[in-house]
Formats: C-alpha cells, sequence, structure tokens
C-alpha cells in the first residue's frame, strides 16, 4: 500500500526451523519486520531481496535447517531446506 508521502508500507515474517533426520522441529526462530519503503529502497530490494538476521541455537541432533518467507503484503511466501552437512556455522567461541 502506498502512501501519500509515496513510501510503501511492507511487512514480512521469516523464519528460521531446525529438524532432526525424522522432520521433528528441535529449534526455530521468527522474526517480523515492518517497513516503510522509498520508491529508491523499493527498487532495490526487488532486486536484491530483503537481509534478515538469525541466531538459533542448532542442537546436535539437527540434520536439516528449513527456512520461510511470507509477504504479508502480496501473500506470496517461499521455503528452502538445507542439510546442516552444507550449512556454514560461526561459533559463538570463534567471534
Amino acid at each position: 500500500m502506498q502512501a501519500r508521502d509515496q513510501t510503501t508500507a511492507a511487512k514480512t515474517q521469516a523464519s528460521l526451523l531446525a529438524c532432526d533426520r525424522d522432520g521433528n522441529a528441535v529449534n526455530r526462530v521468527d522474526v517480523t519486520q515492518g517497513m516503510a519503503l522509498t520508491p529508491e529502497i523499493f527498487a532495490a530490494i526487488q532486486k536484491s531481496g530483503v537481509p534478515v538476521h538469525f541466531e538459533l541455537d542448532l542442537p546436535s541432533s539437527a540434520a536439516y535447517l528449513e527456512t520461510g518467507v511470507y509477504d504479508w503484503s502480496s501473500g506470496k511466501a517461499g521455503t528452502l531446506e538445507v542439510p546442516v552437512s552444507s550449512a556454514k556455522f560461526v561459533s559463538a567461541a570463534t567471534q
């Protein structure tokens, strides 16, 4: 929805879910973002997307990471599943 000052209101929800080998959720985190986008920023994120930062404790039983994004404005959603063995991790001890 576009306001009088030419900004576009947007709301997205992103989730990251850690699952064990049987598909059971072992941990998750959700982030909802509300945004007021200028025409320039709106054009830029249509090309590159909206960055989202997650921090999730990953239990040793986790075998897959599943992520999902929902755009409340358009009703569009997308998901992606990645095996933990191919994911890159940063230990809190190394930061």
